[in-house]
């Protein structure tokens, strides 16, 4: 079963997120800021971390750019209403994929599906 970091400040987000991932068959965890994320990555290993750009603590940007420069191997896919980067800031970070906030579910879990068919 692959398993799904998403990593959001917003709760009720991050827990809908999670749990519609399980209920199409993924583990997921959870995390609310960048710098809980990697603590999880120090712990377990992640097939994909969905991560939202704005967070505090630490933005999704800076944490896909810490995550690859450490050598995490998952996918990871950045979603964003407002970003100070470009799309291709993020894939130069080592983003796998991009998607713009509103997110629509059926959009997001076809681009997973896609990103480990990709790498699988």
């Amino acid at each position: 079963m692959k398993t799904i970091l998403v990593v959001e400040d917003d709760d009720d987000l991050r827990v809908s997120l999670a749990d519609i991932f399980r209920s199409i068959g993924y583990s997921a965890m959870e995390a609310n800021n960048g710098l809980a994320a990697i603590e999880l990555t120090r712990i377990y290993q992640f097939d994909l971390i969905i991560t939202d750009f704005a967070m505090p603590q630490m933005d999704g940007y800076l944490l896909t750019k810490q995550l690859k420069e450490s050598g995490e191997r998952a996918l990871i896919l950045i979603f964003t209403g407002f970003s100070k980067y470009t799309k291709d800031d993020f894939f130069k970070a080592g983003a796998s994929g991009y998607l713009e906030k509103p997110l629509e579910i059926e959009i997001l879990v076809f681009k997973i599906k896609e990103l480990f068919d990709r790498k699988f």
